[in-house]
């Protein structure tokens, strides 16, 4: 098959990184495939083991009127060279686009729309062409990646659409083989420190990842942070809020318990993870976490708010918490249950034991499958579809 997973931009965020990693293992399981950005939005954009990057419509930033006519422009010609079986889109911006050129240029094509961040997430006009894409003659199958997120389009308490599955993220085979490695080295620096005492004798190291923007609820952390005893934490990554919160620190008081690390490779991020005691993410917006999943794979223990799709993230297909959660608004909460884990280093094996059952169930390979299964689908269903309605427009 010839697939297509495209975004609006290239960048190092949760959904573009799943969209490279499933690229680059659907290309080793024979398929032709691309990774397709409009624009280019971070330089840094990470190209996969493999060298597979990111093919970019325009080759640059997209900030005038005139860049807009020629994504448009390109889109089409791209559209047409390429002429895939499949696309897979993450953001209402490409699906919109793709489902109105889909039948003037490509109509071999077939349209998958890939929800990664809930309904309300989305400016008011990204919010109206993701109800437009409801209608089932604009595409063929919808994927949310969380039952929160499915939610917030379907509605609470409705039956799935017949035409939408969740299928929730993963990380590629070579960053759980990674994670496997350090969680190994994790386990035995934890024995040593067991036995001799250290960890007792030193600050508990929370670590956060993610860019500096409002939604990771970056304020609430500090705040906390500077209420309790004996804690600091370490902060990967930057973001267009980073000097609010750079200010923020400042007012607290707190230089000497925040160690700000900006952005780093994903590999050396993930050994900052795995030297830390706890993972905390009070996000006010998430979809299904990439940075959690990495942190369960870790046995990390993790802290989250209690937004959706932060529950349903830190949620076994048991049914069992396998992380603390705490108001997303709850800076006492926040500060209570870090001066607790401070003093009671103990309780933290038991957490990361849970987190590291967490963390099994999430498989990349599982999660490729039943993305190539879906794009077998929607090539071959036969009968009245999305695409045989497209083509009578």
């Amino acid at each position: 098959m010839k697939v297509v997973f495209a975004a609006t931009h290239s960048s190092n965020a949760g959904a573009q990184l799943m969209w490279m990693n499933l690229a680059e293992e659907f290309a080793s399981r024979g398929h032709d495939v691309k990774a397709v950005a409009f624009y280019r939005k971070d330089k840094n954009a990470a190209a996969t083991p493999a060298g597979m990057k990111w093919t970019q419509i325009l080759g640059g930033p997209m900030t005038t009127g005139r860049d807009r006519l020629r994504l448009l422009a390109r889109l089409k010609s791209s559209l047409q060279e390429f002429s895939p079986d499949v696309i897979f889109t993450c953001m209402p911006l490409t699906a919109i686009l793709y489902a109105i050129y889909i039948p003037l240029f490509s109509r071999k094509t077939h349209l998958v729309v890939c929800h990664h961040t809930l309904a309300g997430n989305y400016s008011s006009l990204m919010r109206r062409i993701s109800q437009l894409l409801n209608q089932r003659w604009l595409r063929d199958r919808v994927v949310y990646v969380s039952e929160a997120v499915r939610v917030t389009f379907e509605g609470e308490g409705q039956a799935r659409n017949a035409d939408s599955v969740v299928i929730r993220n993963a990380l590629p085979a070579y960053i759980e083989s990674l994670l496997d490695d350090l969680a190994a080295e994790r386990t035995a620096r934890i024995a040593k420190e067991k036995s001799n005492g250290a960890s007792d004798m030193r600050p508990l190291v929370l670590v956060a990842t993610g860019h500096l923007r409002v939604e990771k609820n970056y304020p609430l952390l500090l705040k906390a942070l500077a209420r309790t005893d004996d804690v600091i934490l370490k902060v990967v990554g930057r973001g267009i809020d980073s000097d609010d919160i750079f200010e923020l620190v400042k007012q607290l008081e707190i230089e000497d318990k925040v160690e700000f690390l900006g952005f780093l490779p994903r590999e050396k991020t993930l050994k900052i993870v795995a030297e830390a005691d706890v993972f905390v993410q009070p996000s006010l917006v998430e979809g299904h976490s990439l940075a959690v999943v990495e942190a369960a794979k870790l046995g990390l223990p993790i802290l989250v708010s209690d937004i959706a799709p932060q529950i349903e993230a830190v949620t076994d297909r048991n049914g069992q918490l396998c992380g603390g959660v705490i108001g997303v608004n709850d800076v006492d909460g926040w500060a209570a249950a870090l001066n607790h884990l401070a003093a009671n280093r103990k309780e933290l094996e038991a957490m990361g034991a849970q987190s590291k059952l967490l963390g099994e169930e999430f498989r990349f390979s599982d999660v490729a499958d039943r993305y190539e299964k879906l794009a077998r689908e929607v090539v071959q269903e036969s009968g009245p579809t999305a695409r045989t309605i497209r083509q009578r427009v």
